[in-house]
């Protein structure tokens, strides 16, 4: 008796001991992401000081851009730690948010209003990672060309999810794409970025434009 109280001792220590190194490796994990956070933050305000500094339009496109990915990433890092997920995030949550820091860093004096509608849809951060950096593409796109020149315009952006298959659906109100576009024709880096996220997610594209704006679709697998 004696000896297997001695054991289950053993073996309650042995277990706390256990429970405190995972709390300590815890506690540095979340550390070291919110480190990370913080820096990623750094250099998204370096990039837009200089951006506002710049006086040639093309590097100030090309800062605000950089700006725009790197506050992509910092957002998703931000939504994971508020939900102590590390590997998955709520999309409606990243996707918003990633949204609204594009429109606030990048809309200037056009007014423009943000329409939301997407289910509670949990993704991977295999998946979150290429799909913001695909919808930042497209929203910079949108506020760059398709309200040039208007005082106000509206993004819309919603999913739905059937089984292991997501549906993203991006659009806006603005003055439609250029006659003869084509997607898998573009040069820019940005959509060539897109083509390339979609083709990592194995993922179909599709691009619909009119005179009363464009709709950009997104389907793909979450397995």
């Amino acid at each position: 008796i004696t000896d297997r109280k001695r054991a289950e001792r053993e073996r309650e220590a042995a277990l706390e001991a256990v429970q405190r190194q995972l709390a300590e490796k815890d506690l540095l994990l979340r550390e070291t992401h919110h480190r990370i956070k913080n820096n990623i933050a750094s250099i998204q305000s370096l990039l837009a000081m200089q951006a506002r500094a710049a006086s040639n339009p093309e590097a100030v496109g090309a800062l605000q851009d950089a700006a725009s990915r790197v506050s992509g990433m910092r957002v998703l890092y931000g939504r994971m730690l508020m939900a102590d997920q590390y590997q998955e995030a709520d999309l409606d949550t990243y996707l918003g948010g990633l949204v609204d820091s594009v429109v606030g860093l990048l809309a200037g004096e056009t007014r423009v209003a943000v329409e939301k509608s997407i289910g509670g849809i949990v993704l991977g951060s295999r998946v979150l990672f290429p799909l913001g950096l695909i919808v930042n593409e497209i929203v910079t796109n949108m506020i760059k060309h398709a309200f040039a020149g208007k005082a106000c315009g509206t993004v819309r952006i919603s999913a739905e999810q059937e089984g292991a298959v997501v549906t993203l659906v991006l659009g806006d109100d603005g003055k439609g794409l250029p006659e003869g576009f084509a997607i898998e024709d573009s040069e820019g880096f940005g959509l060539t970025l897109v083509r390339m996220l979609c083709v990592q997610l194995e993922a179909e594209l599709a691009v619909d434009s009119s005179a009363a704006g464009t709709r950009w679709t997104i389907v793909f697998e979450t397995a």
